[in-house]
């Protein structure tokens, strides 16, 4: 891959990994934050929430907009809206501000998330698209993977409230990144011409297609696996197994491996089993790890197992994500933008309810949180099973 395109996947993996990264960042933070703001388990698992409901609803806004106006603009709103985000959250005086600032970064970390996926299609589709999201998932994957070490070791010289700072300046950095280094890869000549309120319709026409709806819930379900993960697995670790906040973000390190891991191996797989083989394989792995999660939970057994179950749920997420967003992305040039925001928006839709779903049946054990992966993981792989039966009977490039 040439340097350009090196350092390009290594932006469009930083853009990504910032909204990511607020989330794992914070997590070894969980029992200062409820010792300070005197409050429960519950209350730091909705500030969670909060910022998964505001990445689903702000992806509606920048997918058309930056069909019709460029990559970039909307990308710099959406950074932003992340800063004060951040800022606000650093400053909270309550649970309460907290739960509204938490929602108000998720509004702008999902900027980076829709627009990375775009531009990628911008540039290249099939195996060469694998290759550059390879990467893309590399970087993305490895920032947060650190972020708990990192929120981790700050804690023992700062308070909580210094991680949302560093968030803040991460952001500044990362904005004065792409205003330097990243290209436009949506010039006005390939911009929708049609009129803004026309350009959301394009909702409607992507939404449409069967297939897009299949592999969208499909690639959602797989994606709030990880979701019942945050939202469950951290608290109940800590009050019911004794975690402390390294042990926490060790496992947070350890999954962040495998999810990466699977993320790499996707490039020369594609090429050598295909992608509908390996989104099968990928979906059998996941299965699994589910099945084996459940079945260490109903022993109870030692925290180690179910930890390595978790992790090879995530190395099966990692396997997953790429395929199906290609497959998702690859006939909708004009309309990428778009495609990856709904495609977002179904994802973080699905994410949120998983996770306030984890929230509502927690009853002090991992059995919601491994309930939840089983079930995810069941749909996900009829979804996709659904999406190849109508591709046979309609062209789509499965």
């Amino acid at each position: 891959m040439h340097t350009s395109h090196l350092r390009m996947a290594v932006i469009l993996g930083l853009i990504t990994a910032i909204g990511p990264s607020a989330i794992h960042f914070y997590l070894p933070a969980f029992p200062a934050i409820g010792r300070e703001l005197a409050v429960q388990s519950s209350a730091l698992q909705q500030t969670m929430v909060s910022f998964f409901i505001g990445l689903a609803a702000g992806q509606v806004f920048y997918g058309p907009l930056s069909d019709r106006v460029g990559r970039k603009p909307p990308l710099y709103v959406g950074l932003a809206i992340f800063l004060f985000g951040s800022i606000l959250c650093a400053v909270s005086p309550d649970a309460e501000i907290l739960t509204l600032a938490r929602f108000i970064q998720g509004l702008g970390a999902c900027a980076g998330i829709a627009i990375a996926r775009a531009i990628v299609r911008d540039l290249h589709t099939g195996p060469e698209a694998a290759s550059l999201m390879a990467i893309v998932a590399l970087v993305s994957s490895v920032s947060p993977t650190i972020a708990p070490l990192f929120g981790s070791m700050l804690l023992t010289v700062a308070d909580w409230r210094a991680i949302f700072w560093v968030i803040a300046g991460m952001i500044v950095i990362l904005t004065l990144l792409v205003y330097f280094s990243l290209p436009e890869t949506n010039p006005p000549a390939q911009q929708s011409q049609e009129p803004l309120m026309k350009t959301f319709a394009s909702y409607w026409q992507v939404a449409k297609m069967a297939e897009f709806r299949s592999l969208a819930v499909s690639s959602g379900l797989v994606m709030s696996t990880s979701f019942a993960f945050l939202a469950g697995a951290p608290s109940v670790l800590a009050a019911r197994y004794g975690f402390d906040s390294w042990h926490i973000s060790g496992l947070m390190v350890a999954c962040g491996i495998a999810q990466v891991g699977g993320a790499q191996i996707v490039p020369r797989l594609m090429k050598a089993v295909g992608t509908n083989r390996l989104i099968a394989g990928g979906f059998a792995l996941m299965v699994a790890a589910a099945a084996g999660l459940v079945a260490s939970v109903n022993q109870q057994a030692a925290p180690v197992y179910p930890s390595i179950f978790f992790a090879l749920g995530y190395m099966a997420v990692g396997i997953l994500l790429t395929p199906l967003t290609i497959l998702l992305l690859q006939p909708l040039k004009r309309s990428s933008g778009t495609a990856s925001s709904l495609l977002g928006i179904v994802q973080l839709c699905l994410g949120a309810s998983v996770s306030a779903l984890v929230s509502l049946i927690n009853d002090g054990t991992l059995a919601p949180v491994a309930l939840c992966i089983i079930a995810a993981s069941l749909l996900a792989s009829a979804c996709f099973a659904r999406a190849v039966q109508i591709a046979r009977r309609r062209p789509y490039p499965l």
